[in-house]
């Protein structure tokens, strides 16, 4: 799968839709959902919507003053991260920053 390339420290748009099963993953009813920005050297947190008809469809806007690396990322979705019950939902390839030049 090719990825789409960002310049590093432009902001980047994603949206991303779940499913469990080939069926749509409804995010409402889960009980601790966080989103990351994931490369091999750092991880980031990000601000996240939760939309779409079966409420499966995240939305983020990873900005460029969050970024640190160029290289290839990925997103993870996690739910009750630390605590019991932890599980990691969906994790895929997402997008590549390259260097400004």
């Amino acid at each position: 799968m090719e990825l789409n390339r960002y310049r590093i420290g432009n902001d980047v748009p994603l949206k991303w839709t779940i499913t469990r099963g080939d069926e749509p993953e409804d995010l409402t009813i889960v009980a601790s959902v966080r989103v990351f920005v994931v490369c091999p050297m750092w991880e980031c947190e990000v601000p996240y919507i939760i939309g779409g008809a079966d409420n499966n469809e995240v939305t983020v806007l990873f900005k460029g003053k969050e970024q640190k690396y160029c290289g290839p990322y990925w997103l993870r979705l996690e739910e009750n991260r630390g605590e019991d019950n932890m599980n990691t939902i969906e994790s895929r390839a997402a997008f590549e920053l390259r260097p400004v030049t």
